[in-house]
């Protein structure tokens, strides 16, 4: 008795084309959402991070009165940015790190004043540059990998008509931070015109939001943002939190180490004095941007 054949039947090969181009077509639209999901998250967990960094220094003026130095440096009528050994170099992220939950690693620290910027530079005490290694997840930008850059800011000093960025060459272990305290024009530097146009952070500064608030506003000065370094120069620069604590305003937005900015499309993150945290557009009016980083200029602009 036979059994009847069943038939099977294949695909031709102009229907598996189609198949694959219509998945093609489906994974090309795919893409691109997930890209924008995952870019949405990683400018929430920055977000997160300036607003963590800006609450811990009002914690520590809650404290002591006062905000953190941007820098325990030299003081500003220091000409042309010169290094001195007097100084410990400590960042206005050092001085907080009890504030962001890190006591341990601030206890690492040795033999340093923290109410005095005069001691022995950071890089230069054992214990000090091994405390600076530790890696610090609030520090670090989800979209921004700085330890790609081997370069390492080890500290920036402002002085009058620039700043001077003293760096490790080739350095893996320095710890990173894809933030930094806002210095307004170039900080304080013994410079009328432009010590009225100093920002929040700045060498052995001590401002107060007493000060802020009757000045320009909280809600009006920008205090923390993102600096992704030097991305697109031949010595790519990346900052060490320990020692990285301030930038200038003064050059605008970019991708200079000189340079606040981001690698979020088309903005860049500020904390600002009362707090909030809030995009800055890249294209921004450049003197709105930098009048926006004084605390004391009269000048109170809209970053919208």
């Amino acid at each position: 008795m036979q059994h009847p054949r069943s038939a099977r039947r294949g695909f031709t090969l102009v229907e598996l084309l189609v198949v694959i181009a219509i998945i093609a077509i489906l994974i090309g639209l795919l893409l691109p959402a997930v890209q924008k999901v995952r870019e949405a998250a990683a400018r929430t967990q920055c977000t997160n991070n300036l607003k963590q960094i800006g609450v811990a220094a009002m914690n520590y003026h809650s404290s002591h009165r006062k905000m953190p130095m941007g820098l325990m440096g030299p003081p500003p009528s220091t000409p042309r940015g010169l290094y001195s050994s007097s100084y410990s170099y400590l960042s206005v992220f050092a001085q907080i790190l009890p504030q962001l939950e890190q006591q341990n690693v601030y206890n690492e620290f040795q033999g340093v004043n923290w109410s005095r910027a005069n001691g022995t530079a950071w890089w230069r005490t054992g214990p000090n540059y091994r405390a600076s290694n530790y890696r610090i997840k609030t520090f670090l930008c989800p979209s921004d990998d700085p330890y790609t850059r081997r370069n390492v800011a080890a500290t920036i000093i402002t002085y009058r008509y620039g700043m001077t960025l003293y760096y490790f060459s080739n350095n893996d272990s320095v710890g990173r931070t894809s933030y930094l305290g806002v210095g307004g024009w170039v900080g304080r530097i013994g410079d009328s015109y432009y010590d009225a146009r100093e920002g929040i952070f700045s060498q052995q500064s001590r401002a107060t939001l007493p000060q802020i608030s009757s000045a320009d506003g909280t809600s009006n000065t920008l205090m923390f943002g993102e600096a992704s370094g030097d991305i697109q120069g031949r010595r790519r620069f990346s900052y060490a939190w320990a020692g990285t604590g301030f930038m200038g305003t003064f050059w605008g937005l970019g991708e200079n180490w000189y340079q606040f900015g981001s690698p979020h499309s088309s903005v860049t993150m500020f904390c600002l004095a009362d707090g909030s945290v809030r995009p800055v557009n890249d294209g921004i009016d450049r003197n709105v941007y930098r009048y926006s980083t004084g605390y004391r200029d009269g000048e109170v602009v809209s970053l919208d």
